[in-house]
């Protein structure tokens, strides 16, 4: 699921270092890492725009070339280079966050029970961030359980994280580095 995420990342035009970094590393909802070859491709496209006076030429070189490095080399490699360009891992957290939401809200369960505990398990995942939809924070107005699994929550709740995903991809796009 995680390539499938990052391939979503990737069409939006939201990939960087510090996105890179962070898939390398693990993301919360999502299992596994990302694959060395997607930073070897990623590589490969910065070596074609760079210069030969770029002081970041060996470093992509590097990550261009080898993608059998151990993965604390390669997430060593990653954070120089996030560091570098002063890349924004917050920003890089909220883009795997939105597009895994994305992600997940394409195959949620049309049963409200099932596709409640999905929504809740990604959140938590994310440790209930403030910025999160209002029915995902820890202060939300707890409902009755039968209100809360019922079919006209269980589509409020779905159109909440669509209108709050738009907005989140919005502000990502107009914040791009």
């Amino acid at each position: 699921m995680i390539q499938a995420v990052f391939e979503r990342i990737t069409k939006y035009g939201l990939i960087d270092w510090a996105v890179l970094l962070q898939g390398v590393c693990g993301i919360p909802s999502l299992f596994g890492r990302l694959p060395a070859f997607c930073v070897e491709n990623f590589a490969n496209a910065e070596l074609e725009k760079a210069t030969g006076n770029n002081p970041l030429l060996d470093v992509i070189v590097s990550l261009a070339n080898d993608s059998d490095l151990p993965i604390s080399e390669l997430c060593s490699q990653l954070q120089k280079m996030s560091k570098l360009q002063n890349a924004d891992m917050q920003r890089a957290s909220r883009i795997w966050r939105a597009v895994a939401l994305e992600e997940l809200l394409t195959n949620l369960d049309s049963d409200p029970l099932y596709g409640l505990i999905k929504l809740t398990e990604f959140w938590s995942s994310w440790e209930w961030p403030a910025d999160a939809p209002l029915s995902m924070t820890l202060d939300a107005m707890t409902l009755p359980e039968d209100q809360y699994h019922s079919a006209s929550n269980y589509d409020h709740v779905v159109h909440e994280h669509e209108q709050w995903l738009k907005d989140e991809l919005a502000a990502l796009r107009s914040s791009k580095a």
